[in-house]
């Protein structure tokens, strides 16, 4: 089976990276052959998926990892050692050049003392190369992306009250840094498209709209996307520095970091000696080495072990001192290798101490006579994540004091997580939490985020994926267990006890750490029932006599290592009876009374029923993020050919009408859904597309102002010239020919007199008038040629399309219905109506600012009727007919009674009282006969039918077509 799914897993590896290969290949034929406003709009589009796919191939190729998450101080690293450590023995790691031993969580882990105390990831794994033993420590290191996510992130959830730079002013700088740019060249691969939308999506999706809005509504990350690759690292600090609002320390701190990268090259990984983990040196995983980011020490050449170390680059060149403070800011994890020892090591569930042949033969029946195996450490990585820790609340002005104290380490502990599980790394999460529970925590939101990206946003998915993994992906693991069992509240009597797993399991567990009560997944976990995958662990060392701290539950573990005797059994019992009949409980757990005696017994600390159940879950962890993978790839491919098909013309002509009906049908469910949510949007809409007179008046007078305008329009000289020539003349003639004919219908001796004549001395282009296709334009149809090519092109501009954006549209969709809104224009002949209306006012030698104000009003008017009606009033009969019986022919259920009511565009309060009256109750069957309906709807039927009027009109490029027909046909084939 193991085979079989990892088979499956490398042909997905290379669909995906086929499909990558793909989606280039589809941005250069948009660069090439698609107009400004839909080559940007498709560029997104396509990063968008490209680097979600490049999210789904990183996690494919990396080992399947089991991560311990939760607040500070609440028992994670017992859990990791539980897991890491052989029984009785503390987890190690064994230096391969000395073979020295240190002990991991004495000698590497920081001392916390209630506060925050690692600021990195830690990870264990067996997939592992030593290239020097003089540095076998490897840490992996973050993306610059990922720091500026993390400087961002501080920068709005650690600071309540700082300077917002407006949108107007961000966009005013970000359109500078693309005129700067603009003709530059490439410069640099480092940072790219995809980082930029990456830091797009982290800002929306865990800073928010309302915290980063004139940041997300602004240019900024269009503009940076489009310039990024041409952008010297040097300049970045400056360049994205409104990601933070300008503040001038963290753009300081930014640059700085960014000299670390450049030193290691920007590699993604780094190797160290074990001398720069000793928490008696400053271990690099301390959260302390952050707080001396701005000490004034050197980038490299610390020689004191508390400030710097050696480290090794990817490229093998060995870096002296190199600032510990910079390296764990950029240090993502440290990685150490999983002993063989450890991954060979088989436990045994303890009978000893279990009384009560019924519950003996219970526990056999579950398994306890067979041996628990580690062999799944093989195949997954273990993560310990840094705690998790409230947000601050900072004044910007205490940036500086703070920034390298707390808020870095907060932004870089918030992210980590964020990041892992936003990128399907973490593939079972042990949630790790004690019996107590201090202040606000923000353990309810990123449970709830992993669940939605990893297992499934609903019970139906959850229920999928859980059918692959087998047990549960979650697993709620109540640390320190035996505080519970000690004899502290015995003297309550049972009401007391009882309280006890209340205030776990109800107050800290279900209201606090998961909000249960506000959030449907923990009561909907699958269709099967609500959550229960949850497991007790006790500590072994605080489980016996010796120490103030000693909850004297057993004795002996502190002389041998083993459980001898149970001191207070009776109490041990009355305890297990209130447990595994309280309420509570058994809200958590499935079988309390096994949970109690895989923990709660003598020589059972509760992690071998752990390791058992991780063992399941992780053997079938790669077929589960496989069914997960698969399933987005499909979605992701799917987004990509619907894109293919927006722009293929099929030259079937059923299958040309059959796509335009489609494309109007998008359009309409767009539309029908938006409105549904905002009863503002379709007269914000309308009023989008309309032009005011203002607009139309500024146009014309700057045209008929334009002297290079007026001097192209005063080209009589030519017409009389072809009448002159009778005809003669002619573009199918050779240039000599043409000179020839000149030169006898004006009686020069010789041809070059007549062309030194008419070029040299007249200034007549002989290229253009032998072209025989010059016409000469009035001022009415110059006019109206240019104020319709002015409006397509603002409406359909980047800055207008920002409105829809906001609205939550899809802007490519609107794209469509702007460019069918020129078709259309261009087939009733819209831009003769508006000159055969302003022309008796135009053509003549000047036009008083009076006669500028009527013909202003005049285009206005019908332009902002064209795009209430969709030139519906300008179909010959004979096309309407020919609509009548497209529309019987495919079902289209149109009316077309629109000749005798004139369709008026609705006002604000109307589209709120049709939205407010199309919402379903008793009262509103009779919908579709009020006023307000009948005129939305009309505008819809006459947006199908624009669309099917206009749908033979050749608009397309016939050689770009072919060549993306194929691209399309090779893409479909991948699977």
């Amino acid at each position: 089976m193991n085979d079989i799914v990892e088979t499956r897993n490398q042909d997905l590896i290379q669909n995906v990276t086929n499909q990558i290969t793909f989606i280039n290949n589809f941005i250069k034929w948009s660069d090439g052959y698609l107009q400004q406003g839909r080559k940007e709009e498709t560029f997104k589009k396509l990063v968008n998926v490209r680097r979600q796919l490049k999210r789904l191939l990183f996690s494919l190729e990396s080992n399947p990892a089991i991560a311990a998450f939760g607040e500070s101080q609440k028992g994670k690293s017992y859990v990791i050692s539980s897991l890491l450590a052989r029984k009785g023995q503390q987890l190690v790691f064994v230096d391969p050049k000395t073979n020295e031993t240190y002990n991991f969580v004495e000698q590497f882990n920081p001392i916390g003392r209630d506060v925050e105390a690692t600021g990195v990831a830690t990870r264990f794994t067996c997939k592992y190369d030593v290239p020097d033993v003089d540095f076998p420590v490897m840490v992996k290191i973050l993306h610059v992306s990922d720091m500026l996510n993390i400087l961002c992130d501080s920068a709005y959830n650690d600071v309540k009250n700082h300077s917002i730079i407006n949108k107007e002013d961000i966009d005013e700088f970000m359109q500078a840094q693309e005129r700067r740019y603009q003709n530059a060249p490439v410069v640099q691969d480092i940072l790219g498209e995809d980082d930029i939308m990456n830091i797009y999506e982290y800002v929306k999706n865990h800073i928010g709209e309302v915290k980063a809005r004139d940041l997300l509504s602004s240019c900024f990350f269009d503009s940076a996307m489009r310039i990024i690759p041409k952008v010297q690292p040097a300049e970045w600090p400056q360049l994205l520095s409104k990601l933070w609002y300008d503040n001038s320390d963290i753009t300081a701190l930014f640059a700085r970091l960014l000299q670390g990268y450049e030193t290691i090259g920007f590699g993604k990984k780094v190797y160290i000696p074990v001398s720069a983990l000793l928490n008696t040196t400053n271990t690099l995983m301390s959260a302390i080495c952050l707080q001396t980011l701005d000490a004034e020490m050197p980038l490299v050449g610390n020689t004191n072990p508390v400030y710097g170390t050696d480290l090794l680059t990817e490229k093998n060149q060995v870096i002296n001192g190199f600032s510990k403070s910079i390296l764990s800011a950029i240090c993502a994890e440290v990685v150490f290798q999983i002993p063989e020892e450890t991954i060979s090591e088989e436990l045994l569930y303890h009978l000893n101490g279990i009384t009560g042949d019924d519950v003996r033969q219970y526990l056999l029946s579950k398994g306890w006579n067979k041996k628990v195996s580690k062999q799944f450490l093989k195949s997954v990585d273990i993560f310990d994540f840094p705690g998790a820790r409230e947000r601050l609340r900072l004044d910007e002005s205490q940036v500086k004091l703070e920034l390298n104290k707390k808020m870095v380490l907060r932004g870089k502990v918030s992210y980590l997580f964020n990041k892992y599980s936003d990128e399907r790394l973490i593939n079972v999460l042990m949630l790790c939490h004690d019996h107590i529970h201090v202040g606000t925590t923000v353990m309810p939101d990123l449970v709830e985020q992993w669940l939605k990206f990893n297992v499934g946003a609903t019970k139906r998915e959850r229920t999928a994926y859980i059918d692959k993994s087998i047990i549960s992906p979650l697993f709620m693991i109540a640390t320190k267990f035996n505080i519970d069992m000690s004899s502290s509240v015995q003297e309550g009597g049972d009401t007391q006890i009882s309280k006890r797993w209340d205030d776990r399991y109800k107050v800290v567990y279900y209201d606090q750490v998961l909000e249960a009560n506000s959030r449907s997944w923990f009561n909907e976990w699958t269709e099967r029932g609500g959550f229960k995958n949850t497991y007790l662990l006790r500590d072994y060392k605080y489980s016996g006599t010796v120490g103030g701290s000693a909850n004297r539950l057993f004795e002996g573990y502190d002389q041998g290592g083993v459980e001898t005797v149970e001191i207070d059994a009776d109490f041990h019992q009355r305890l297990k009876q209130s447990f595994i009949s309280n309420i509570h409980v058994n809200t958590f757990f499935d079988d309390p009374e096994l949970a109690w005696d895989a923990a709660a017994t003598m020589n059972n600390d509760g992690a071998t029923r752990i390791i058992e159940n991780l063992g399941i879950v992780a053997g079938n962890a790669k077929e589960s993020r496989l069914y997960r993978c698969q399933q987005e790839v499909r979605s992701l491919q799917a987004q990509v050919i619907q894109l293919m098909m927006e722009y293929y013309h099929d030259e079937n002509d059923e299958n040309i009408m059959q796509k335009a009906i489609e494309r109007a049908g998008s359009i309409i469910a767009e539309f029908d859904v938006v409105c549904g949510k905002d009863n503002y949007f379709f007269g914000r809409m309308i009023q989008n597309l309309q032009i005011s007179e203002n607009y139309v008046f500024d146009f014309y007078y700057n045209e008929l102002n334009n002297t290079k305008a007026t001097s192209e329009r005063d080209v009589k000289e030519y017409d009389l010239i072809l009448s002159r020539c009778h005809g003669r003349l002619s573009a199918n003639n050779s240039y000599e020919q043409n000179l020839e004919i000149l030169c006898q219908e004006y009686h020069f001796s010789s041809t070059g007199s007549c062309k030194e004549f008419f070029e040299n001395v007249k200034g007549v282009s002989l290229e253009k008038l032998f072209a025989c296709n010059f016409k000469q334009k009035s001022n009415s149809e110059q006019l109206a040629e240019g104020i319709l090519e002015k409006w397509i092109l603002d409406i359909k501009g980047s800055k207008n399309l920002k409105f829809y954006e906001a609205q939550g549209c899809n802007t490519l969709v609107i794209l469509d219905l702007i460019e069918n809104l020129k078709a259309v224009a261009d087939y009733i002949e819209l831009k003769s109506v508006i000159a055969r209306k302003i022309s008796p006012f135009v053509d003549a030698i000047s036009v008083p600012h009076q006669i500028l104000d009527m013909i202003a009003d005049t285009t206005a008017e019908i332009i902002n009727t064209f795009v209430v009606t969709l030139g519906y009033r300008y179909y010959s009969g004979q096309k309407k007919e020919e609509l009548k019986m497209v529309n019987e022919k495919n079902n289209l259920h149109l009316s077309f009674d629109y000749e005798d009511t004139q369709c008026i565009p609705m006002s604000n309060e109307e589209l709120s009282e049709l939205f407010d009256d199309i919402r379903p109750t008793d009262e509103n069957s009779q919908l579709t006969s009020l006023p307000s309906f009948i005129n939305y709807n009309r505008w819809i039927e006459m947006l199908l039918i624009s669309f099917v009027a206009s749908y033979n009109i050749p608009t397309y490029n016939v050689e770009a077509n072919k060549l993306l027909g194929k691209l399309l046909a090779d893409y479909k084939e991948l699977n």
